[in-house]
């Protein structure tokens, strides 16, 4: 029994339910007559994002003497701060005196590079002259050495021969044997490893103390010759050893010439080298200076916002002598946040508006997007700029979307409106972020949304309504773009505020937001 009457009771709730989704469901009704209709047309769809700011002049450039030295004397300053100037025109200029005794002194800087320059060339030429000189003695230092020991060979049988009363066999195989031993050890120094260099050299001085003392065993024998000619013969071979010793020596040195030949080359090179950068600088340097002018000249048409010198100032280079701005060139900077800033892209299309003029509207387009963010209390703002454009924006041909009731602006650009626009002037940027052409719209206000779907009602020929369930695209703030489920020429009635009926925001497509509805 409990059961039966738990099922009863669900079955009330279930009825209590569905009776109201089928009565807003219903395919047809009766309308009533003071029901507002609306024709679902063809037509264009815009929305944009609007932020209010200023205008300022987008095109002024600080101009400043072309100076190619550190500082100079103004000669002659020809215009004053709101003048009307025209491209080419000559605004001031720097003492013609000072300017050409600088450039003077620039031309003979670069003569003086150029001298110096050829001295280095010619200094490193000698010095590879030198080095390929000195790299080829070791062959003439070894020929020296074989030409000085068959001198000492020759002087040395010369006096052997002259000599007959003395044990001269004997004398002149010790002398011979500690002059064979010497000269293997100056040899073996000569080419001994760096490791082996000391042990050599003990060598050669032991070698040279048996050789002194062979010399001189010899020649004491010989010392109570007194002989012309044997005389001779012993100078001649003393001069004759001297020369092998002497060759032998420059042979040894050899490796240290080359050495410090080499070093010497390579800082010649250097030399050269920054000789030929200093005389390219130099050249660069007068090459720019002759471009220049001493004249500062007006690269457009516009007039001049502010003079910061005048005749006789002493200025450096860079200063900022006068400003210019071009009077028809405006930009207006914005904020834009950071729920809408994404979909604000470079050369996108603007329309300006100014409170100084009322119904006009100005062309425009975004130039730049600031990649950094300004916080402040939390709120995220990023800076972005649209130029003011000079051609004009074509208004819509009136009834092209009938079911728009925005009134018709007049649109124009600054020459075609015949005023001059200020800098600093109230404006309000609206920044088109999508635009569609002939495509079906309907009031928003006709729409009603229930459990993620849109309807309106439409009204048939015999003067009943029919619930329809569409879907929908973009949408502005007035009209709504119906993808399925109207026609064009299909008539919808828009709720009275009055009525029991609710509107809602139609539901979107994903990924897409609405930025406006209106009533």
């Amino acid at each position: 029994m409990k059961a039966k009457i738990l099922s009863l009771a669900l079955l009330v709730m279930v009825i209590l339910l569905i009776a109201p989704l089928a009565a807003c469901r219903s395919k047809t009704g009766q309308a009533s007559a003071a029901t507002q209709t609306a024709t679902v047309q063809l037509g264009n769809l815009s929305i944009s994002i609007s932020a209010a700011g200023n205008l300022a002049l987008s095109t002024t450039q600080d101009l400043t003497f072309d100076l190619f030295y550190t500082q100079g004397t103004v000669s002659s300053v020809l215009v004053k701060a709101g003048d009307s100037i025209t491209k080419g025109e000559v605004l001031a200029s720097i003492d013609q005196t000072e300017w050409n005794n600088q450039l003077t002194a620039l031309q003979d800087k670069v003569t003086g590079a150029q001298t110096s320059l050829q001295q280095a060339q010619n200094n490193l030429q000698s010095s590879q002259t030198s080095l390929q000189t000195t790299q080829q003695n070791d062959l003439t230092y070894k020929l020296a050495i074989l030409n000085a020991q068959i001198n000492v060979d020759q002087t040395q049988n010369a006096l052997d021969t002259a000599i007959t009363d003395v044990d001269y066999e004997a004398l002149k195989a010790t002398l011979d044997k500690a002059t064979t031993w010497y000269n293997y050890v100056v040899r073996s120094l000569q080419t001994a490893p760096a490791d082996r260099i000391q042990d050599w050299q003990l060598a050669l001085d032991k070698a040279t103390q048996q050789l002194t003392l062979a010399q001189a065993n010899y020649d004491n024998a010989l010392a109570g010759y007194t002989d012309q000619a044997l005389v001779l013969k012993e100078r001649q071979l003393e001069a004759a050893k001297m020369q092998l010793t002497q060759a032998q020596r420059q042979l040894a040195n050899l490796p240290n010439a080359i050495a410090s030949a080499t070093a010497d080359v390579a800082l010649k090179t250097v030399l050269a080298s920054t000789a030929q950068t200093a005389l390219t600088e130099a050249q660069n340097a007068l090459s720019q200076a002759s471009g220049n002018s001493p004249q500062i000249v007006a690269p457009f048409s516009g007039f001049v916002t502010a003079v910061n010198v005048k005749g006789g100032d002493y200025i450096y280079k860079g200063t900022v002598a006068i400003q210019i701005a071009d009077p028809n060139k405006f930009q207006s900077d914005i904020l834009v946040g950071e729920t809408n800033i994404l979909k604000i892209s470079i050369g996108q299309p603007a329309l300006i508006t100014l409170a100084a003029l009322p119904g006009v509207t100005l062309s425009g387009n975004v130039s730049f997007i600031s990649p950094t963010a300004a916080v402040q209390s939390g709120v995220v703002n990023y800076s972005v700029t649209v130029n003011v454009n000079n051609t004009p924006v074509q208004s819509s041909a009136p009834g092209a979307n009938a079911v728009s009731t925005n009134s018709t602006r007049r649109i124009v650009s600054p020459q075609t409106a015949n005023v001059q626009l200020k800098d600093g002037l109230n404006a309000t940027v609206s920044l088109i972020i999508l635009q569609k052409s002939n495509v079906l719209l309907v009031p928003n206000a006709a729409i009603t949304s229930q459990e993620g779907q849109d309807y309106v009602e439409i009204l048939l020929p015999n003067g009943t309504t029919e619930q329809r369930a569409i879907q929908v695209g973009e949408t502005d703030y007035r009209n709504t773009e119906v993808t399925s489920g109207l026609s064009a020429g299909d008539k919808v009635a828009i709720p009275s505020l009055s009525g029991t009926a609710t509107t809602s925001t139609p539901s979107r497509p994903a990924g897409i937001g609405i930025l406006g509805r209106g009533g």
